[in-house]
């Protein structure tokens, strides 16, 4: 059997971006050790079955590891905490299969002539305070009133339609693998025509709805980040702390805000779940804003925020999985906006079958198929 010799200096950036040490590289590729470390010294060349576990596991084609220089990945932001359970292997994994979307919906639109309408977004200054910028944003999507919309669920679905209206693709992946957990948690990848969002999958309805627009503020900062949150302070700007801010005045308008609460009789847990329900949010950011807005002191802050934590706590249930067919997994995990350009593009024979088919991991054209029925009912049955 052939053996291959790769440029050891791509394996060590690759180890070295990833925060991978050679032990756990062996542990996950199945490669011994002594192997890995003589390729590592450019000692030891490596059979094809070797090079490709290699390369799907820092999702890099096998030809990559033949350049004379290292692909250079663009700076991500690192915003978890000290003792976060994200693997950061899994973050880089995540990133650059959105960046393959990316780069992918970006030559199909040029093959289309399909101009992105995220190019409105371009002149917005973000030196703006998180009030002034979450204002003009709400301009630019035009929001529906969220009071008339029934549930969650459905505000989550209306607030991913907007975005994607305006080319912000919106996946869903598992984050952690602690499903419990009660953490923010979402990254945004940069791109200047199809930024990204990666929602965790196991996040709450209402968490989801603020991860979006938090992330939305790191991608007018034109960053790629990794956030796992939870404090917002509206007296603190730095990007992580200014997108928490962005993402609360966003989806609680202050004006709104202050008329509902002049309205009220008394305040008190009830009327804060009725205001968050209002607009679609957890009790926390009402919370959050109400201190913000000085309408609450840190005393009062407090009690409220432990109240609620009980009573998340007690609602907390542990998701079953659902078996579904593989073509709802990438339904539900995939951008709809980029699903749509794809078949878009297999329809005007820019793209085939099969290399859509590898694109999304699909093995079976019937998958395939029904995929393409489920993106073409999503599309023409929204509000």
């Amino acid at each position: 059997m052939a053996k291959l010799r790769i440029n050891p200096e791509i394996l060590k950036y690759e180890l070295e971006y990833t925060k991978l040490s050679i032990e756990e590289l062996s542990f996950k590729t199945g490669i011994s050790l002594k192997t890995l470390q003589k390729a590592l010294e450019g000692e030891r060349a490596l059979s094809y079955q070797q090079l490709l576990k290699i390369a799907n596991l820092f999702r890099r084609p096998t030809w990559y590891f033949f350049g004379d220089r290292p692909l250079k990945d663009d700076k991500l932001k690192d915003f978890r905490k000290k003792d976060s359970s994200i693997d950061f292997l899994k973050v880089v994994q995540i990133v650059r299969e959105v960046k393959q979307f990316q780069n992918i919906l970006e030559e199909i639109s040029e093959e289309i002539g399909y101009a992105s309408n995220f190019k409105v977004f371009t002149g917005i200054n973000t030196d703006k305070p998180p009030k002034e910028l979450a204002d003009a944003v709400r301009g630019i999507l035009k929001l529906p009133d969220f009071s008339n919309i029934l549930t969650y669920k459905d505000a989550l679905d209306i607030h991913k339609q907007i975005l994607e209206s305006f080319d912000i693709l919106i996946f869903e992946e598992k984050l952690t693998e602690n499903s419990a957990t009660k953490d923010l948690k979402a990254i945004s990848v940069h791109h200047p025509h199809f930024p990204a969002i990666v929602l965790n999958k196991d996040d709450s309805l209402s968490s989801k709805i603020f991860s979006l627009y938090h992330e939305l503020g790191h991608i007018l900062k034109k960053s790629t980040t990794v956030c796992e949150y939870e404090e917002f302070e509206e007296d603190k700007f730095t990007e992580e702390q200014f997108c928490n801010a962005f993402s609360g005045h966003f989806l609680v308008p202050t004006e709104e805000l202050l008329e509902i609460i002049k309205n009220l009789n008394s305040l008190n847990e009830s009327t804060i779940e009725k205001i968050a329900t209002y607009f679609k949010v957890s009790p926390f950011v009402i919370l959050r804003r109400l201190k913000g807005e000085n309408i609450i002191g840190e005393e009062e802050f407090s009690k409220y925020e432990e109240s609620f934590k009980k009573k998340s706590e007690n609602r907390k249930e542990e998701s079953k999985p659902i078996a579904v067919e593989y073509y709802i997994k990438v339904f539900n995990r995939v951008s709809k906006k980029a699903l749509s350009l794809l078949f878009e593009a297999v329809a005007e024979k820019i793209l085939d079958e099969d290399t859509l088919m590898k694109i999304l991991h699909i093995r079976k054209k019937e998958q395939l198929e029904k995929l393409g029925g489920k993106v073409y009912e999503a599309l023409y049955s929204r509000p």
